[in-house]
């Protein structure tokens, strides 16, 4: 028969004739299939052809079997729509090939890492032992700490330092010391306990190998005592507050001096970088604290005021906030985005020596010569 459709004269034969049913059932289906493929493939032409608009899934399926028993009745855009929709299907199914290669080839990476550490971290383990035989339990304290950097489920390394830390003998001189030409002000490791950097009153900050105490590169020179030195946090760079009005940027590789100064009108009394080590927050006695640009050394807007000299400040752990501590007897909370006050100022009858967050960044304590220590909520300044 060359024609798709027929008359049926009585309804009776449809009752009686189950295939004949079934055959317009499906007719019925195929018909709202075709159009409904029609209709999408004009929104598809009409929207430039996108992506988004082609068939996914079942009803990509769907179509893709009516098309086979029915191809001569697809027009031209139709077919293109179709045989985008299948493109698009093999082309996502090979992104989800590759990425599963890339994430197959990462955990073998990753595997592979985590053997070498092991391996090494087993290494500086003989090492250990065999430097305390040799009764050098300095030195074998030091590998024991690089084994477990390396690998922290090494027990035999836990172990075995943890008896030597408890020997009655133990010396608490681990190598050094580490000299200044004048007094030592402040001495932090870096992030990854490998070096330390120290200031001093002889106008340098300087760093140093923290297994050995041996210097690295060239002093890093102020115009007057140095009077805080920090790390970022990759450990790349080092900031430095100083008694000659400024703060410096150097690397942390061999002190070599980054940018030019981050000038205040009066001593700088800290210096430290933002948890993401994009910008560095500096207090004065001039009575400010300021954001720099940690890449450029810039300043960032304007300063943030007391009343007297701004002694420290502390940005919270998320590093949307920073708590400033004053002689003028306050603590003060700032956006670090507007650089804008947040709340009242959190006050003490005294000067106030410090403000610290809580882990959670949900509350600041102040502690000050008034013989008090005060709870403050970190979002609007009041008294807890």
């Amino acid at each position: 028969m060359s024609q798709r459709y027929v008359d049926v004269s009585h309804e009776a034969l449809i009752r009686g004739w189950p295939r004949l049913r079934q055959w317009l059932d499906e007719d019925r289906v195929g018909l709202r299939l075709h159009r409904r493929i029609t209709e999408v493939a004009a929104e598809w032409q009409r929207f430039d052809r996108d992506d988004e608009l082609l068939y996914r899934g079942t009803r990509l399926a769907q179509a893709l079997e009516w098309r086979e028993r029915n191809e001569p009745e697809l027009n031209m855009l139709e077919r293109e729509f179709l045989d985008a929709s299948v493109a698009l299907k093999r082309r996502l199914e090979l992104q989800e090939e590759e990425r599963k290669e890339r994430d197959l080839d990462a955990a073998i990476a990753i595997a592979a890492e985590k053997r070498a550490r092991e391996a090494a971290s087993g290494a500086h383990v003989s090492l250990a032992r065999y430097l305390h035989e040799a009764g050098d339990d300095a030195q074998a304290l030091a590998h024991f700490a690089e084994a477990l950097r390396l690998s922290q489920s090494n027990s035999t390394a836990a172990e075995l330092a943890s008896a030597m830390l408890i020997q009655s003998s133990w010396p608490i001189l681990l190598a050094g010391p580490i000299k200044h030409e004048a007094e030592v002000s402040s001495a932090r490791f870096s992030p990854d306990g490998q070096r330390v950097v120290t200031t001093s009153r002889d106008k340098t900050a300087r760093l140093w190998n923290a297994l050995n105490c041996k210097v690295i590169g060239l002093p890093m020179r102020h115009q007057d005592e140095v009077s805080s030195a920090q790390f970022s946090p990759d450990g790349q760079r080092v900031v430095t507050a100083s008694w000659d009005r400024t703060a410096r940027l150097w690397d942390a590789r061999n002190g070599n001096l980054i940018d030019l100064p981050m000038k205040h009108e009066d001593v700088v009394s800290s210096a430290q970088f933002s948890p993401d080590g994009r910008q560095v927050l500096t207090t004065s006695r001039d009575r400010t604290a300021l954001f720099w640009n940690a890449l450029t050394g810039n300043a960032i807007g304007e300063p943030m005021k007391h009343e007297g000299a701004v002694s420290s400040a502390q940005f919270s752990p998320d590093g949307q906030r920073v708590a400033t501590v004053s002689q003028d007897g306050t603590a003060r909370l700032w956006d670090v985005l507007t650089r804008k006050a947040i709340g009242e100022p959190m006050k003490h009858e005294s000067v106030i020596s410090s403000a610290q967050f809580s882990p959670d960044g949900q509350r600041v304590v102040t502690a000050s010569r008034d013989k008090t220590a005060r709870l403050w909520d970190a979002l609007s300044g009041l008294m807890g």
